[in-house]
């Protein structure tokens, strides 16, 4: 996972496409909602081939009706992302917003990618949801599930945003602690995370933006769990 606290600082450091936008995100969608989330919160989770397809509601809620966008299926890669290619905005995608109390308007946006040949949404329209529950899987393959927040709404915890502020990915796994609402204390988790050093970091930073620089000697960073 990525995750961000503002959009600008995704699109700066992150999401690359000269054409990535809310309003191209969501598409014909619900393209009323897209400046619901101008600064506002995104969190990105790609899931590898060899990952678990399965995805889980975010948050307790209402859930929307889920819409499907078509499009290609350009890989989710790091590399591609950080391209020039718009490949959220352009992918095959099912957007699925759940209304929650206490996050509001929260839009889960389902991306397809190579070797995916459908998502499967396992919930209806106008059911009440709960964090943690399925929502759906993909069809075959990994792919993407983009978090889209409100302003003010979400706050990702911090050692995932330190992380994603250095340009790389943090491996979590379902239950880990990744954000909670400002008017909330953290979550406790029930798993932590386990960071990377910053001799880690320097080699993916390199390895992602294609930087030969020698590796620095820093001591690893401790870890800082919400």
């Amino acid at each position: 996972t990525v995750v961000f606290n503002k959009l600008e600082d995704a699109q700066r450091i992150w999401v690359k496409g000269r054409e990535f936008s809310v309003e191209r995100l969501l598409g014909n969608a619900y393209p009323q909602d897209a400046k619901r989330y101008q600064n506002g919160a995104l969190g990105i989770f790609r899931l590898a081939p060899q990952d678990y397809h399965r995805f889980h509601i975010p948050v307790d809620g209402i859930m929307c009706e889920p819409k499907p966008i078509d499009g290609d299926y350009y890989t989710v890669n790091p590399m591609a992302i950080r391209s020039a290619l718009d490949v959220y905005g352009e992918n095959i995608r099912v957007v699925v917003p759940i209304d929650s109390v206490r996050h509001g308007r929260v839009m889960v946006i389902c991306v397809g990618a190579m070797m995916v040949g459908s998502t499967v949404i396992t919930r209806k329209a106008g059911e009440r949801v709960h964090r943690a529950e399925e929502l759906g899987y993909f069809k075959f393959g990994g792919s993407t599930i983009l978090l889209l927040f409100e302003p003010g709404r979400m706050r990702f915890d911090d050692d995932l945003v330190d992380n994603s502020n250095t340009v790389l990915e943090t491996l979590i796994r379902v239950g880990m602690s990744i954000g909670h609402s400002p008017d909330c204390p953290p979550h406790t988790p029930d798993m932590r995370k386990n960071n990377p050093t910053n001799e880690e970091k320097q080699d993916a930073k390199r390895r992602i933006e294609g930087s030969f620089a020698p590796p620095t000697r820093a001591k690893p960073m401790a870890a800082n769990f919400s």
